[in-house]
């Protein structure tokens, strides 16, 4: 996982840009306007979600009493395939030197294929589409996370434009080799570096997003790779070489997708395991 840098837009306009952009309903040509009334109400709500967003204070944030039309009216302006939302999530996942991030960050698995609303717009309508409440994330993700944000004040996800993530590892994964298969737990250890509260969350977003199991169900997309990459390479390296060699993608991968990236935390278990090179030459 890694966090995302928050689009720099004035979040408040882009709102009004997606009404704006919406098109006229001739079965209900007073949307529009509807929303737009709403304005002298919700740009207070917009400066004060920003203020709880630069202060990593979400929680501090509470929903607007609306009506059930008013919040239809708002949900209904968020659909990922309106050409503002995909032009926000494309400046969101392009880094400073052109790549973009294409995985979501959420669980480092799946395509970043919709938009996660970090206060569900459910409960916070007036957000729909207000571009700090909308991070990249993955559609089993999205399903996962529901509307059941935090508990007793407390977040039960982790907000990826605004935690600071951990740099020592806290996810493992414990190999067991059965002849040609494999087995793999993963799981997350606590360490003393990490912020109680933070590794509160960060339990709760593993356990919710089901992300150890789901870890375990990719297995097969890094072991055979890696087989295939060790017995390329004994051809003409040692296998110590060959270690160091996967050892500095390893640190490549972790720059790019996170200290604790599932898929190089599995592979240096893999390529450190004492067992692995006779297993790679087995298969």
């Amino acid at each position: 996982m890694k966090k995302l840098e928050p689009t720099a837009r004035n979040h408040y306009q882009f709102h009004c840009d997606i009404i704006a952009s919406t098109r006229h309903r001739q079965n209900d040509p007073e949307f529009q306007n509807r929303l737009n009334l709403l304005g002298g109400e919700l740009t207070p709500l917009f400066i004060q979600y920003a203020q709880n967003f630069a202060g990593n204070n979400l929680i501090a944030t509470a929903p607007r009493v609306t009506t059930d039309i008013e919040k239809s009216d708002l949900i209904s302006l968020y659909k990922f395939d309106r050409k503002l939302i995909k032009e926000l999530k494309r400046e969101i996942t392009t880094t400073a030197t052109g790549r973009i991030i294409s995985t979501c960050q959420n669980c480092t698995i799946n395509s970043a294929n919709t938009f996660d609303h970090i206060l569900p717009k459910e409960i916070y309508s007036e957000f729909s589409v207000n571009p700090l409440n909308l991070f990249p994330t993955c559609s089993e993700c999205n399903s996962h996370k529901n509307a059941q944000w935090q508990n007793e004040g407390v977040p039960q996800f982790l907000n990826l434009y605004l935690n600071n993530l951990p740099t020592v590892q806290y996810l493992f994964v414990d190999l067991t080799f059965n002849g040609n298969n494999i087995t793999t737990n993963f799981r997350i250890q606590y360490h003393n570096a990490i912020d109680p509260q933070l590794w509160q969350i960060i339990q709760s977003h593993y356990s919710r997003l089901h992300l150890l199991r789901r870890f375990t169900g990719e297995i097969d997309r890094v072991i055979p790779k890696l087989v295939a990459q060790v017995k390329a390479s004994q051809r003409y390296l040692d296998f110590a070489i060959i270690q160091q060699i996967v050892l500095e993608e390893i640190n490549d991968e972790k720059l790019f997708f996170g200290d604790n990236y599932w898929e190089a935390i599995l592979r240096l278990a893999l390529i450190n395991h004492p067992n692995f090179l006779a297993f790679a030459n087995a298969n």
